[in-house]
């Protein structure tokens, strides 16, 4: 009976099972190699959190001549009681440079005329220390925020460039990505980081804000500051050092004397407030944690944060982080700490519970667990052949780079020359900088108005670090044909990326169960399923194994298990592979692995039930596979097509429906047989237009197809009448029809 089916379905599609192919999935997520945020205990969250990239004046004041427009790029704001309540304002080189609480505004005036919102302001920044004093006049300081005006050619700030941001409105958090830069300048040091920026409101006035500092760059990185900061002195003139018992004490320095505390003789966090001794004092913490102990091996030193009181005219009371991690080259870390706005009382609560929460580490993903992002080709308006994330209407992929940066790629950066217009692919963003000769060294200029960042594309690898197992790389200078775009330069001809990889997303019956069940078909879909010769779809019609009365457990070089044992191939392409499970009366997670030619998937977990009941359905529709006494199809008039009749069910007729996932008959099954057939132990009850119908047969017809004979209710109206069966808790999914007429 299932093959009578599935003639059909090739010709007119009608069995969604067999025809259903996925589309071309969006944009993946450059955001998701943030490590999940701990559950921090007695915090549930109350208020509401809002994400804009509308300016709007801030209400702060700022020092004379400064415009606030400037630096904005977005505000996350929490709306809860005056003492919870504040708004958190991102600079556009992901700086925080403006936190408004119960205190009014935190942040430093910005008195320094060369440093506009990017010394006196909560940022990353990365340093090599060695480097930093071997050339004089070349500090070595990679900034979150963006480049001191030292260089005359400069007449406003120069901001990190932002390669993408994202707001994830369930989760009230705002993200950022951008390249940092050496804030001295011009300079001849590489600036080889790109700082990763996740601010998430949790409620009660504290603010999440992690980091992940990835060093595509040289050099190794052997002090971070995660981050430095501080607060407007006249706004919040004390500091507060917390104890390990939790209290506190008021401690003062001037900055620059070296004064520090380690973390391991601290409470983990450092605040400010307008009166030490006031419980309801407006305060603002910085929660960095406990040091680790025994240190890891990528830590140098004790963890410290120094603090003292800058220059009067500054207005600023300096913090300043330093976890004494060194990062090689090829790798990322990342930072975890909190901000905790309220009244002082509240506040060193909080403080002492989240500093265990608070904390770095290092961030690992190797090529078989990074997403992947896809990449299209497009016609830019200059006539250039580019690539981008963004697909046109069903264009399919030109090749895949990875999401998240894994060890030692490169990412890849498009680059505008402001001169011609001109668009440029590279793994440097200075290939189109300025330059001047130093002595041996060279001097690099992003800053200066030639090059714009307009593009991220995700990681590439260079040929040397690949996989050796990963056949499926292929040369990226082979795929971009644009040579004006991607030149064929020494690096870019060592340039890998990807094909695809075997990958599973989603496993569930055929016909819409969420579960999965022993000799149940279900669909198994995701990237890479099928080699491209199966770009048309295969289906077992013509396996040899049918020869031997068997069903087959490969199709054109792809196989499927089931809790370890093979399932029964039928259909494979690219994007979606069915098959039918093997017999096992296992119950709870099993992993399901697909290999296609030598790639293996990772495995992905199911459930599996004991049944997962579902109706197959007629192709683009919600109306079950049904037929008359007489084998003609059971559904609206309208639906037929040349070849294919269908008409409505009668009330008092009975009529033959199939389904899936049933469960087994009371005779014993043999594993892999071409043949199946058997009376259901246990009959469902099944409902036809909310009332009660006869099942008159329940059983297997075919290898998982399950064939009921049902009788239709009298009282069944005219018209679509919902279908349901149960067999005990577990019930076909809602929504399946079946048309009546009298």
């Amino acid at each position: 009976m299932i093959e009578r089916f599935v003639r059909a379905a090739r010709r007119a599609c009608w069995l969604a099972v067999f025809c259903a192919l996925p589309a071309i999935g969006a944009d993946a997520d450059f955001f998701k190699l943030f490590p999940a945020s701990p559950v921090i205990a007695n915090l549930p969250y109350s208020g509401q959190a809002s994400y804009t990239q509308v300016y709007t004046p801030s209400g702060s004041t700022w020092a004379a001549g400064l415009n606030e427009t400037e630096v904005f790029f977005a505000s996350l704001k929490h709306r809860e009681n005056a003492d919870n309540s504040w708004e958190t304002r991102i600079g556009k080189g992901g700086q925080l440079y403006s936190i408004r609480g119960l205190f009014g505004e935190s942040q430093a005036p910005q008195a320094q005329p060369d440093a506009h919102w990017i010394d006196q302001i909560f940022q990353l920044v990365g340093v090599n220390r060695t480097l930093n004093l071997s050339t004089p006049g070349h500090a070595y300081f990679i900034h979150q925020a963006g480049d001191y005006l030292d260089d005359p050619v400069l007449k406003s700030t120069f901001y990190s460039p932002m390669l993408a941001s994202t707001f994830d409105t369930g989760a009230s958090a705002a993200y950022a990505l951008s390249w940092g830069q050496q804030a001295r300048i011009p300079n001849v040091n590489h600036a080889g980081l790109l700082y990763y920026e996740r601010v998430k409101d949790l409620g009660s006035g504290v603010i999440e804000v992690t980091y992940v500092v990835y060093n595509f760059g040289p050099d190794t990185i052997d002090y971070h500051d995660t981050p430095w900061g501080g607060v407007r002195k006249s706004v919040l003139p004390v500091t507060l050092a917390s104890n390990p018992d939790g209290s506190y004490k008021t401690v003062g320095a001037l900055w620059g004397d070296g004064t520090y505390l380690n973390l391991k003789d601290t409470g983990g966090w450092i605040a400010w407030t307008q009166s030490a001794g006031e419980p309801s004092s407006p305060t603002l913490a910085l929660v960095i944690g406990k040091d680790t102990v025994p240190m890891p091996a990528y830590q140098s030193a004790p963890a410290r944060f120094a603090y003292g009181t800058a220059a009067t005219v500054d207005d600023f009371e300096v913090v300043e982080v330093t976890p004494f991690v060194t990062q090689e080259p090829g790798t990322a870390y990342f930072f975890r700490v909190y901000l905790v706005s309220g009244i002082l009382n509240n506040v060193q609560s909080l403080a002492n519970s989240l500093a265990s929460s608070a904390g770095k580490g290092p961030v690992t993903f190797t090529e078989d667990i990074a997403d992947l992002e896809p990449i299209y080709t497009q016609i830019a308006a200059n006539g250039q052949t580019i690539l981008t994330t963004a697909p046109h209407r069903s264009q399919a992929p030109a090749f895949f780079t990875y999401a998240e940066p894994i060890a030692n790629s490169l990412p890849l950066f498009v680059l505008k020359s402001a001169a011609t217009g001109a668009l440029r692919l590279s793994t440097n963003p200075c290939e189109l900088c300025t330059t001047a000769p130093l002595g041996s060294d060279t001097i690099y200029k992003p800053y200066d108005g030639t090059v714009q960042y307009v593009g991220f594309l995700g990681y590439v690898l260079p040929a040397q670090y690949q996989f050796s197992k990963a056949p499926i790389y292929q040369s990226m200078l082979n795929l971009v044909a644009d040579r004006t775009y991607f030149p064929a330069s020494s690096v870019n001809q060592t340039l890998q990326v990807l094909a695809g990889r075997v990958n599973i997303t989603s496993a569930n019956v055929a016909g819409g169960g969420s579960g999965i069940a022993q000799n149940t078909w279900i669909e198994i879909r995701g990237t890479q399923l099928a080699p491209a010769s199966a770009a048309a779809g295969l289906t077992w019609s013509s396996a040899p194994d049918f020869a031997a009365g068997k069903m087959p457990k490969q199709l054109g070089g792809v196989s499927v298990t089931v809790n370890g044992k093979p399932a029964y191939m039928y259909y494979v392409s690219p994007g979606q592979v069915n098959v039918l499970t093997p017999l096992d009366t296992t119950l709870g997670p099993v992993n399901i692995q697909l290999t296609s030619g030598a790639n293996t998937s990772a495995p992905f977990t199911a459930t599996m039930e004991a049944v997962a009941p579902s109706f197959f359905l007629f192709g683009g529709t919600n109306y079950v596979a049904a037929t008359h006494a007489t084998g003609a199809l059971v559904g609206p008039a309208s639906m037929s097509v040349p070849g294919y009749a269908f008409s409505p069910a009668q009330p008092n007729e009975t009529i033959v429906i199939y389904g899936n996932g049933c469960g087994l008959p009371a005779n014993q099954l043999v594993q892999g047989s071409a043949t199946q057939s058997g009376t259901l132990a246990a009959a469902p009850s099944i409902l036809i237009g909310g009332a009660p119908a006869t099942v008159v047969f329940a059983g297997i017809e075919s290898p998982g197809l399950c064939q009921f004979n049902v009788m239709v209710p009298s009282s069944a109206p005219d018209g679509d009448n919902a279908v349901a069966a149960t067999f005990g808790r577990s019930s076909t999914p809602v929504g399946a029809l079946i048309a009546v007429q009298h």
